[in-house]
């Protein structure tokens, strides 16, 4: 969270947002999507417009209360194939649930786009099964 403080400090001193100040909250929703959503329902009261969270079950249980609430929800490592529908809203408008990590199903595919076998033991019993892939 300390870079997020300073990136924010330093966003603020150049009043890059239209004049307005960004405010940093923490919150240890301990893995917990209920909780998680519960946070996030207290911060959009209080004003929030924006919310940025960690893992996918708590992206999107948060996502079910921001995205009604017209506010922008980032994931710093949510990798559910669900997060890309997670913030289109019914009528078709702009997205609004993002995470900037890779999808499982997309490094799956580039694992096994680079997925070599070397065997080394020729009489080991894996071998048997593996060599004729």
């Amino acid at each position: 969270s300390h870079a997020i403080e300073l990136a924010v400090n330093q966003i603020n001193l150049k009043r890059a947002i239209a004049g307005h100040n960004l405010v940093v909250r923490v919150c240890d929703d301990t893995g917990d999507n209920g909780i998680a959503a519960t946070e996030a329902q207290e911060l959009l009261g209080e004003g929030a417009i924006a919310l940025v969270t960690t893992g996918s079950s708590q992206t999107i249980a948060i996502a079910n209360v921001a995205v009604p609430a017209g506010a922008a929800l980032m994931s710093i490592s949510a990798t559910s194939t669900q997060i890309p529908s997670a913030g289109v809203l019914p009528d078709g408008g702009a997205k609004r649930v993002w995470s900037t990590a890779v999808s499982d199903s997309e490094q799956a595919q580039a694992l096994a786009d680079q997925a070599h076998c070397a065997v080394l033991q020729p009489a080991f019993p894996f071998r048997q099964g593996v060599a004729p892939a």
